[in-house]
């Protein structure tokens, strides 16, 4: 809850089997853990690559904070040995249920966002930041959003469009039925000049009060 009840989950497809079951394919996840949990507004991140980091340490009775410093500076490998052990032992733990973060063939994996506040913008931030990442390390892998963080997101790109599609044609019919009511384009530009700009007006304080367009003020 501290970390935000906004929870965008991602699934990372590697496209074969056995990636996450290995150093290069888990390694890769701790790179997108790392770039998504530095994204602002971001609480927290969980995926499997901090279960067999979390899992390591306290085998190795290290700190953990220190175990992944280590790790990311590269001061301290994560060998083939370590990430066997912990999938060992994460496989075997009710309390860290591995099914929850891979699938059985080790192709799929889930990380948990954590955002705080969440709106449009946040989320949209996380998704750009997951996509710059895998296409950085040119694996050739595809992440796909799911949950409430996703559905919510949509429901606001949604809404959003519709309601821009829908000022511009409401504006575009009542000019051209005013015409043909009053018989002159001249008087049909002259009502409906009036409305489009307050309506520019109300977007443009928006825009400069920094407010995104959401479910409630679209």
């Amino acid at each position: 809850k501290l970390a935000g009840t906004t929870a965008l989950e991602l699934m990372v497809d590697a496209t074969r089997g056995g990636w996450f079951s290995g150093v290069e394919g888990l390694s890769a996840l701790g790179s997108l853990e790392w770039v998504i949990a530095r994204v602002p507004h971001v609480g927290a991140v969980n995926c499997l690559f901090n279960d067999v980091v979390r899992t390591n340490s306290s085998l190795a009775g290290l700190n953990y904070s220190a175990y992944r410093t280590a790790l990311r500076s590269g001061r301290l490998p994560l060998t083939k040995e370590d990430v066997e052990r912990a999938l060992a032992v994460l496989s075997h733990s009710a309390q860290a249920p591995i099914r929850e973060r891979v699938d059985e063939e080790h192709r799929w994996a889930r990380v948990t966002v954590f955002i705080r506040d969440a709106d449009y913008s946040r989320i949209d931030n996380v998704l750009r930041a997951a996509e710059r990442e895998t296409s950085n390390q040119g694996l050739g892998h595809k992440v796909v959003p799911f949950g409430d963080g996703w559905i919510s997101y949509l429901t606001v790109r949604l809404l959003v469009k519709g309601q821009a599609s829908s000022i511009a044609l409401a504006l575009v019919t009542d000019l051209i039925l005013i015409t043909i009511l009053l018989g002159s384009a001249r008087m049909g530009l002259i009502a409906v000049l009036p409305v489009a700009f307050s309506l520019l007006l109300v977007l443009a304080a928006l825009a400069l009060a920094g407010t995104p367009l959401g479910i409630a003020n679209s």
